[in-house]
């Protein structure tokens, strides 16, 4: 939760326990909680990888890749989970951050993303760089997912 302004904190404390209270209480006297979580029946489409540009008029070019990983019925989507964790999670010690922006200075943010659906995930690597340096970021963005591919990580 975050809040901005001139709001009394005592205020804004018993606001939040009234509204999650009253979620608490729907929540608890739903019968949708009971509903078990299935898989859907049809198949995705076969994924089709894409390259997409678009120039704009800045100083930064901020970068995507990724893609379709493992839906949230898919028990391998924990190891991916806390391989992406370490790949470009949150801590600096992040593999991505420490190659990218603290070894060689590339870019101003980079990070990785994993997201699972009931059908479908997505799992993406961000990154902010000048827009001379994007190849070099890809590289070393693919010399890091092809070490994590060639030798187990160690406990």
């Amino acid at each position: 939760f975050f809040a901005y302004g001139d709001v009394k904190f005592e205020k804004l404390v018993r606001l939040l326990e009234k509204a999650s209270a009253a979620s608490i209480t729907s929540i608890s006297s739903s019968t949708d909680m009971a509903l078990p979580i299935t898989a859907p029946a049809t198949p995705l489409p076969p994924y089709k990888a894409q390259h997409i540009e678009h120039h704009m008029d800045t100083h930064l070019a901020h970068v995507m890749i990724g893609t379709r990983a493992y839906n949230v019925h898919d028990n391998r989507r924990i190891a991916l989970y806390l391989l992406n964790n370490i790949l470009g999670g949150p801590g600096m010690n992040a593999r991505l951050n420490v190659s990218l922006r603290e070894r060689h200075a590339l870019v101003y943010t980079v990070e990785s993303m994993l997201q699972s659906y009931s059908d479908t995930g997505l799992w993406a690597v961000y990154f902010g760089c000048d827009p001379r340096n994007v190849n070099r970021c890809l590289r070393l963005i693919r010399r890091e997912l092809d070490k994590v591919m060639e030798k187990p990580i160690s406990e």
